[in-house]
């Protein structure tokens, strides 16, 4: 048995599918309708977030999302970042109880740096400054270089004009 049909007519739409876009900053999202096979259309500009670099637009499932991804269904897009690294450099590792830490970090590390005893010296501060010991750093988007800094130790001896000498 066979039909032959002939003047049909179709109509319809195409489903429309909501797409969310997590700008991850804290902020409420941009809600879309879009209609399935649609592409997303443009993206925001990722939020900064310190410490990171943006790298890209991802879905729910990490798959990269840009504004010519097809719509075919439900969809979150979120930012996704790099964390940024920085280099500690210690210019005298062997005055650390630690050793040598030098190395680069990712933003955000604490690094606690020991200044060791050393005979005939005093510690007196760190070059940036701080008179802690130890001292913990903070990794951020800047290259760091430390060292501990000493002052010798021992009798002071003046020596006046007519040749006396105190201690």
């Amino acid at each position: 048995l066979a039909f032959k049909f002939t003047n049909i007519e179709v109509k319809g739409e195409f489903e429309k599918y909501t797409v969310t876009i997590n700008k991850g900053d804290g902020s409420n999202p941009i809600v879309r309708e879009i209609q399935y096979g649609d592409p997303i259309g443009e993206l925001p500009e990722a939020p900064e977030k310190a410490g990171h670099t943006f790298s890209k637009w991802v879905d729910g499932n990490g798959n990269e999302v840009t504004s010519e991804t097809i719509v075919t269904g439900e969809i979150t897009v979120t930012p996704e970042y790099t964390t940024n690294r920085a280099t500690l450099t210690i210019t005298h590792p062997e005055y650390i109880n630690e050793g040598d830490l030098s190395g680069e970090y990712e933003y955000g590390t604490e690094i606690t740096l020991t200044a060791k005893e050393r005979e005939g010296f005093t510690f007196s501060k760190w070059s940036n400054d701080s008179i802690d010991n130890p001292i913990t750093i903070t990794i951020g988007d800047d290259d760091i270089t430390i060292e501990p800094i000493y002052n010798e130790d021992g009798p002071k001896t003046a020596t006046f004009k007519d040749g006396r000498s105190i201690n």
